[in-house]
């Protein structure tokens, strides 16, 4: 079981390594759905790749929310696009200090797909830059896609850190559905209301 948090002279050693991780880029700004991308465009980490907060970490808004969680076979869809596998980490990153987009991605990821090797970058791109870190801007070669081996939605894995049940356990997204439901207004999660929220919400 990994840590959940990974730190900037940590990923460059892995980076460096035998098997480094996939790179996600998911830095967003909530009202303007292209920011996240113009972002990655303009600087990214090397190898990075951007994983959009409102197409590939959320379904359409509606009835469910501004940002319900997308269907299975959506993310999955994401997941086999971007090349990522159970066999290859993954680390997250934004410039928000992981406390938007890219904490949304572990947690689908680490706890919603079961995902065995997740890390979030401690600090995000700004600590990255911050110990020297390499940017580049542009568009480089997309990842291949994955083809094969075991689906995500099926490993069988350990308790992933501050998750309560089971990695790989779809059905678990009731229960946290329940829970943001419970911590916040039903005029914010319904989309009523202008919110900030972007935790998984009930359809319902």
């Amino acid at each position: 079981m990994s840590r959940p948090l990974m730190t900037a002279p940590e990923l460059a050693e892995a980076l460096d390594g035998h098997r480094p991780p996939r790179l996600l880029d998911c830095r967003a700004r909530l009202g303007d759905p292209d920011a996240g991308h113009t972002l990655w465009w303009e600087a990214h980490l090397p190898g990075s790749v951007h994983l959009d907060l409102d197409r590939d970490l959320a379904g359409p808004p509606g009835r469910g929310g501004r940002h319900p969680l997308p269907a299975r076979e959506a993310f999955t869809a994401t997941l086999q696009r971007l090349g990522i596998t159970p066999e290859l980490p993954v680390v997250v990153y934004d410039d928000m200090g992981g406390q938007l987009a890219a904490a949304r991605a572990w947690w689908m990821l680490a706890c919603w797909a079961g995902h065995p090797d997740v890390r979030l970058l401690d600090g995000g791109i700004k600590a990255w830059m911050g110990a020297g870190g390499e940017v580049v801007e542009g568009d480089r070669a997309a990842p291949r896609p994955a083809t094969g081996g075991r689906p995500i939605a099926t490993i069988g894995g350990a308790r992933r850190p501050g998750c309560r049940r089971r990695a790989c356990c779809w059905w678990m997204l009731a229960a946290a559905s329940d829970s943001a439901a419970r911590s916040s207004p039903s005029t914010r999660w319904r989309g009523i209301s202008p919110a900030r929220c972007v935790a998984p919400v009930p359809t319902t």
